[in-house]
């Protein structure tokens, strides 16, 4: 009999919700794989906000812990901010420490998907920082702030989908997108899960949100920090390569699936 698929569980990003990744998540289902995608507290809406990296992290460790304690294998596939939650979220679950303890199950592997991987002590401002926007009148240039503890895009097509040619597409990915809690970006890692759990790392290199060069200077960083082999795909994408260039993350995580099935057999 064949190993079981691994599980998925999507952690997705900043201004996004379940919503915003239906087109990847259907062919996913329909080649068998299960997929969960909790919705963040930071893009839940709730005003004042109530949600932040603590609650998003609380909310994923949560799912995935349940998955693990059930025996599961599971890959985590981390989008942009979803980077951050699922670093700070995921730490002691790897199939080698549960090993190690007697435990089946555990995260086999992390996909960062043109998202934040960072040390610990760093939030997604301090990234920003370190790429040079270090004031509010440029954080602006990007974002509006409703003064309520929300932000959300200036130019959302132009940020994150700039390769959609399409309007109606455009227009019907930009509708499912909502507010983020501005209180995210501020709060530092506590825990680096890919010091623990195998890396692979998927490089956008049309990314007007993550830059390819903001991309590859996180990933040095972590690197002289830890971080063991990463395997590095790079896709000629923007910032949402789940709409974009679907086919092309499928087969990413169809090559890491089959790489744990085999191990698994």
């Amino acid at each position: 009999m064949a190993p079981k698929k691994p599980i998925l569980v999507l952690v997705h990003g900043a201004w996004h919700v379940p919503a915003s990744f239906d087109k990847i998540v259907a062919i996913l289902r329909s080649a068998g794989y299960e997929v969960h995608i909790p919705h963040l507290p930071s893009t839940n809406g709730t005003r004042p906000p109530d949600g932040d990296l603590l609650s998003d992290t609380a909310l994923i460790r949560s799912c995935v812990e349940s998955l693990v304690e059930a025996g599961h294998n599971v890959i985590a596939l981390l989008h942009s901010y979803g980077g951050q939650v699922g670093t700070n979220a995921l730490h002691g679950l790897s199939c080698h420490t549960r090993i190690k303890q007697g435990l089946p199950g555990g995260v086999s592997h992390l996909i960062y998907m043109c998202a934040f991987i960072l040390p610990e002590g760093w939030s997604t401002l301090d990234q920003g920082k370190s790429r040079g926007i270090e004031t509010v009148k440029a954080m602006q240039l990007k974002l509006a702030f409703d003064g309520e503890g929300y932000c959300t895009l200036i130019d959302p097509r132009g940020q994150l989908i700039n390769s959609v040619k399409d309007d109606a597409e455009a227009e019907a990915y930009i509708a499912t997108l909502v507010p983020w809690s501005v209180k995210s970006m501020t709060q530092p890692l506590s825990h680096c899960a890919w010091k623990d759990i195998p890396v692979t790392y998927i490089h956008t290199t049309n990314d007007n949100t993550v830059t390819y060069t903001g991309q590859k200077l996180m990933l040095e960083r972590v690197k002289e920090l830890g971080l063991q082999d990463p395997h590095l795909v790079t896709l000629d994408t923007d910032h949402c390569p789940h709409l974009t260039a679907t086919n092309d993350i499928i087969d990413v995580i169809d090559k890491v699936a089959a790489d744990i099935e085999e191990g698994m057999a």
